[in-house]
């Protein structure tokens, strides 16, 4: 494994410098490094509070996927699967800043598949709603529960169905540019 920030240009170079030192390839690239929420309500947040978050959430799925790419060119092909949320659709919830930049990944996810495509390479997104994680351990029970009653299975989606949306697009050769929600309904609710 190897630990690198995202939202630097330097971690990335060491993240793809270490795996090529290491394995010689690269064949999928799952971009998940993500800070969850807005951290600072929109109307509190300043100029650096926005860039943390579009730095993490957006630039480092951008750089990583420029570097995976050239390197997935020269062996011949690769997959690029990208993590979004069902708050980049059409509604973000509490959380502007976050939103915006899952809606820009979900746009990037298609604008770049259609560009690496002659290269052998796919890109597609996984879209999660309400994922049962620590994340939702310090909210308010009231809280939890109106996300939950949000859905139309009245239920929270688990991890492993979202990892098994990741393995699933890991198998597929025929898919790119996609967005898959795994969302327990909540677009229809």
């Amino acid at each position: 494994m190897v630990q690198a920030d995202v939202s630097k240009t330097s971690g990335i170079k060491k993240l793809f410098d270490e795996t090529m030192n290491r394995f010689g390839r690269v064949d999928i690239l799952i971009n998940n490094a993500a800070i969850p929420t807005d951290k600072v309500p929109f109307m509190d947040a300043n100029f650096d509070d926005m860039r943390e978050m579009i730095n993490a959430d957006l630039i480092g799925v951008l750089l990583c996927s420029q570097y995976a790419a050239k390197i997935m060119q020269k062996q011949g092909g690769g997959k690029i699967l990208n993590t979004s949320s069902v708050r980049g659709w059409q509604y973000g919830g509490r959380a502007p800043v976050y939103a915006a930049c899952k809606a820009a990944v979900n746009n990037f996810t298609a604008t770049f598949a259609k560009i690496v495509a002659p290269d052998n390479i796919t890109v597609n997104a996984v879209a999660p709603g309400f994922a049962k994680t620590r994340v939702y351990d310090t909210e308010p029970e009231e809280r939890v529960d109106g996300f939950i009653e949000s859905t139309a299975l009245k239920r929270f989606v688990t991890p492993d169905e979202i990892a098994d949306t990741f393995v699933f697009l890991a198998k597929n050769d025929a898919m790119t540019g996609q967005v898959i929600y795994v969302e327990a309904g909540f677009m229809l609710a």
